[in-house]
């Protein structure tokens, strides 16, 4: 717990130290090649209002990058936040086709968690964005 906050703390305090998206390091399950991490770029505007938890990795039976990203709704009133995830392979390059559209996720107040998962077996990296929805 206490590594999961300290976690939260880092990534809110990166994203709020700046104009434009920070990288934050993921953190992967020990079963997982340590190289299957990625950054995530959080928009600063959503400092205060959410924080993004531990991203969990492991690999389906059929060889695909499962990601499961836990946001955590602090402020108060439901979110409206967009996700992107690029699936790479070992080189760092985007994968054709493996690239998430914007996913609409609704955040209520509390812990949501939203799993996505690579078309490709050849998906070793991933990237994350998050930015808040506007109408």
């Amino acid at each position: 717990m206490m590594r999961f906050r300290s976690l939260v703390a880092v990534v809110l305090f990166s994203v709020s130290c700046s104009h434009r998206p920070v990288p934050a390091t993921s953190m992967v399950a020990d079963d997982l090649e340590a190289y299957a991490k990625g950054p995530i770029f959080a928009d600063p505007s959503l400092s205060g209002d959410l924080e993004i938890g531990q991203i969990e990795a492991a690999r389906t039976e059929s060889g695909r990058l499962r990601i499961s990203i836990p946001f955590h709704n602090v402020s108060g009133e439901r979110l409206q936040i967009l996700c992107r995830v690029t699936f790479k392979d070992a080189a760092g390059n985007a994968l054709p086709g493996d690239v998430t559209s914007d996913l609409y996720v609704g955040v209520p107040v509390g812990l949501t968690r939203k799993t996505v998962t690579s078309l490709k077996s050849a998906a070793k990296h991933y990237e994350v964005q998050v930015r808040r929805y506007e109408q």
